[in-house]
């Protein structure tokens, strides 16, 4: 089977469907290739967590109490996170208009065009399948996205009572997000000590040249790391 695309993958169901439908219009030789295609996209998807390429996207905002990082897969979902900032931090601006009154778009620019020390820097970056050495690990990018199994349940517990406190007082910048936590690998994002077992996730991640780190239910599972439940 050649590379398995979404495209491909939808021609491969539409031919699965037909021959659901009309099963004796399928000569023996029509009917074994297409259950090779389906073995061979079943394997695909066991082996590559990301089946093909789609398009990560991430803002941060720079502020008075420090930075907030947030990640989406699309940009509508993107741009309804940082609305909801925007519309917390709403009588910051002194603007007429009732936030309520005015849609998400509307809401970021306006916050954005009209705030003098908040400073929104977005990016969309490509979320690639790649089978590593590793078969458990998928690198994707810039972004590293590891199973929270990784990390124990107290630090699991630290994670989400950090994203809940004050940016200046976290021993690392997090951002709770619906695929996890997104977490910046470089050293200088962290400002105090952390677990033993957050602290190896990490090094790993810079290990593996990812910028960001992705630790969710959804992540992969890697020999290099302990498990913890």
């Amino acid at each position: 089977m050649t590379q398995l695309t979404s495209t491909r993958h939808l021609a491969l169901l539409a031919r699965v469907v037909t021959a659901l439908e009309s099963p004796g219009d399928l000569d023996n030789q029509t009917r074994h290739a297409l259950i090779d295609e389906i073995d061979a996209a079943a394997e695909h998807f066991m082996a590559w967590p990301v089946p093909w390429s789609i398009d990560v996207h991430f803002a941060s905002i720079d502020h008075c109490d420090g930075v907030d990082y947030f990640l989406a897969p699309s940009r509508p979902s993107l741009t309804g996170q940082l609305a909801e900032f925007c519309r917390e931090h709403w009588p910051e601006i002194n603007h007429q208009q009732d936030h309520a009154s005015l849609d998400d778009e509307t809401v970021v620019r306006e916050y954005f065009n009209r705030h003098p020390d908040t400073y929104l820097s977005t990016q969309v970056e490509p979320l690639a399948p790649e089978r590593l050495a590793d078969r458990a690990l998928l690198m994707a990018g810039r972004v590293l996205p590891l199973s929270n199994r990784h990390l124990s349940p107290g630090t699991c517990h630290n994670l989400l009572e950090w994203t809940e406190t004050d940016a200046q007082a976290r021993p690392l910048m997090v951002t709770d997000t619906p695929l996890g936590w997104f977490v910046p690998t470089a050293r200088s994002f962290v400002s105090g000590d952390l677990p033993d077992d957050l602290d190896a996730v990490l090094r790993f991640a810079r290990e593996h040249d990812a910028a960001y780190l992705l630790p969710g239910p959804d992540g992969d599972i890697t020999d290099a790391l302990p498990v913890f439940y």
